[in-house]
């Protein structure tokens, strides 16, 4: 795609926002225009998985098998990880079938985990749902870690999701 002299001369103007996250801004203005944007980057051949394991049907969900999962491949897997990682982030709704989703597919794929673990560090932990909280196992270290860090950033109000995080972290820990 070519762009005019005009809209390169325009992105350059001050301020930069090379360092600026502008996706919360971009997934704005597609809702107002009805695109879905998050669908953008991913590979065709995935958004029906995708679809199906952010459906908050849980039968779609379980039309993903886990021979579904095992066939996808590295690089499918990362894809998956990183589009369901958004979605989590910005798609309340879809937040505690997207942490799920996340698991199935780090526990399949283990080169994935860490990846999974701080995109789902990136959900704010007062947005946090107490049914995604629960959807991660603690005993996992890699998991682990994502809760421990929404403990260390959750807000005072309201505080069943300190008190959820607390209960997962303490559950996990048992042998």
């Amino acid at each position: 795609m070519a762009f005019e002299d005009e809209l390169i001369r325009w992105a350059k103007l001050p301020p930069g926002l090379d360092t600026v996250d502008l996706a919360p801004y971009l997934y704005l203005a597609a809702a107002f225009s009805g695109e879905q944007l998050l669908d953008a980057g991913l590979p065709g051949r995935l958004r029906d998985i995708a679809a199906n394991l952010l459906s908050t049907v849980r039968f779609d969900q379980r039309r993903v098998t886990d021979a579904d999962i095992t066939a996808l491949g590295e690089d499918d897997a990362l894809s998956l990880v990183e589009y369901l990682g958004r979605a989590g982030r910005d798609r309340p709704a879809e937040q505690t079938a997207a942490v799920r989703s996340l698991v199935r597919i780090a526990t399949a794929y283990p080169a994935t985990a860490d990846r999974a673990a701080r995109l789902l560090q990136s959900i704010p932990a007062g947005e946090l749902e107490p049914a995604t909280i629960l959807a991660l196992p603690a005993s996992n270290s890699v998991f682990r870690s994502a809760l421990e860090h929404w403990k260390s950033h959750a807000p005072a109000d309201p505080d069943r999701i300190k008190r959820t995080l607390e209960m997962a972290l303490n559950t996990g820990s048992r042998p």
